[in-house]
C-alpha cells in the first residue's frame, strides 16, 4: 500500500510537460542546447515514475523482468521514430537536431504518461488525450 502511495505521489509531482527552456529564438546552437534540455527534463520525469512503478513490481521478479525487456524495446522504438522524423522532416538540414530532439521530448512524455497509466490500474497505459505512442493524433 505505502509502495503504490508513493508512487502515485511521484506521478503526481512530476511534470506531465516539462518547462520549455526554449526562447525560440537565437542560434541554432542555442535551440539545440535548449531542446536537449528539456529532453533531459523529460528523460528525468520518465525515469522517476518508471523507477517508483519498478519498485511497486518488486514481489514479482516476473513483472519486473517483462517491464525491463518491455522498457528496452521501446527505447529502441523511440529512438527509430525520432531518427525516421528528423530525416523526414529536415532531410539533413540544420533543423534535423531540433526535430529530433522535439520529437524525443514528445514521445518521453507520453511514455510517461503510459506508465503512469499502468501504476493507476488503466491496463492498457494509453494517453488520455487520444494520441498514440508517436505522438500523433489517433485517426478514428
Amino acid at each position: 500500500m505505502y509502495v503504490l502511495l508513493l508512487i502515485s505521489a511521484l506521478a503526481a509531482s512530476a511534470p506531465v510537460h516539462p518547462i520549455d527552456h526554449c526562447d525560440h529564438g537565437g542560434s541554432t546552437m542555442d535551440l539545440n542546447e535548449c531542446g536537449q534540455r528539456n529532453l533531459d527534463d523529460s528523460q528525468a520525469n520518465l525515469d522517476r515514475v518508471y523507477t517508483a512503478y519498478l519498485a511497486s513490481l518488486s514481489t514479482s521478479p516476473t513483472h519486473n523482468a517483462l517491464l525491463e525487456k518491455f522498457q528496452r524495446a521501446w527505447l529502441v522504438f523511440r529512438k527509430g521514430t525520432c531518427e525516421f522524423f528528423e530525416a523526414a522532416q529536415a532531410d539533413g538540414g540544420t533543423m534535423g537536431t531540433q526535430i529530433y530532439l522535439e520529437r524525443m521530448v514528445k514521445i518521453t512524455d507520453r511514455r510517461t504518461q503510459q506508465l503512469s497509466g499502468f501504476e493507476s490500474g488503466d491496463p492498457d497505459g494509453t494517453p488520455e488525450d487520444g494520441a498514440d505512442e508517436s505522438g500523433s493524433e489517433a485517426s478514428a
